[in-house]
């Protein structure tokens, strides 16, 4: 009686241990934005990206997607002895955006990184492999090509009708982009009007979610995503991406100059 007894715990134990791992959730969020490298010095650099659930704009907006994401960063495209971020949050207070400074870098460097998300810490996927070079730094003299652009006028591009090329040409985005990617600049600067809050004049953008829904229908763009893949950038503001035409800190309109500089230094890796 007692080996019966002893047996049934034995067989009870094994059946326990054989039970299936749960299956990890699916991972349906993207990085539809792709990422941008920003504020490139001869030893750091600002990583930036949005989590979202598609790669396209969705009933006039790229819809984001609340996760977790770490940046990866090595000189190697096997990476190799990798550098790590914390794990940073995407949450909807932020607009599902992560961003973080990687510091200790060796000038005039070329980089690769990439970007972890997902869920949770225990369940991600791997972005594509991005790239970029530090500065030679004070001590290095080399030749630069950059290129400066203003005025990205995503209404007004999308609602003349098409330019050039075919309609399906125009949905990857502004044919400029295309190419200055094929002169391969060491960096990108942009110097205001990145985006148009005010145009079309009506309705013109004046709340958070319109402010920011401006920003991610222009880095959604196919042209945007390759050509910040391998570029660097540097940006700055003017007045269409600040309030409105010709605005300054005065005048009592939305948006306020208060979230003016919150969207700005939200959506723009500074």
């Amino acid at each position: 009686m007692m080996t019966r007894t002893v047996q049934l715990i034995v067989l009870s134990t094994l059946v326990a241990g054989c039970a299936a791992e749960p299956e990890p959730e699916p991972i349906t969020i993207t990085n539809g934005q792709g990422e941008i490298a920003g504020e490139v010095t001869a030893d750091s650099v600002i990583l930036h990206s949005r989590l979202t659930t598609e790669a396209v704009v969705v009933d006039g907006d790229v819809p984001g997607a609340q996760g977790v994401a770490r940046f990866e960063l090595a000189t190697s495209d096997d990476f190799a002895n990798a550098m790590e971020s914390p794990w940073l949050e995407a949450t909807a207070e932020g607009d599902f955006i992560v961003q973080t400074r990687m510091a200790g870098l060796t000038a005039g460097t070329r980089y690769v990184y990439r970007l972890r998300y997902g869920p949770g810490q225990d369940n991600t996927r791997l972005g594509p492999v991005r790239s970029f070079s530090t500065l030679p730094g004070a001590d290095g003299a080399t030749t630069v090509s950059f290129v400066v652009v203003t005025g990205m006028n995503y209404a007004r591009f999308y609602g003349d009708g098409p330019r050039t090329g075919s309609p399906e040409d125009k949905l990857l985005g502004y044919p400029a982009l295309e190419t200055i990617l094929g002169k391969h600049p060491a960096f990108f600067v942009a110097t205001g009007d990145n985006v148009y809050y005010d145009t079309p004049r009506e309705p013109r953008a004046k709340t958070i979610s319109e402010l920011r829904q401006k920003w991610h229908e222009q880095f959604v763009q196919p042209r945007y995503g390759e050509l910040f893949a391998e570029t660097p950038t540097y940006w700055m503001i003017d007045d269409h991406d600040y309030r409105i035409d010709d605005c300054d800190n005065s005048g009592d309109y939305e948006p306020s100059p208060e979230l003016g500089q919150r969207i700005m230094l939200e959506q723009l890796p500074y």
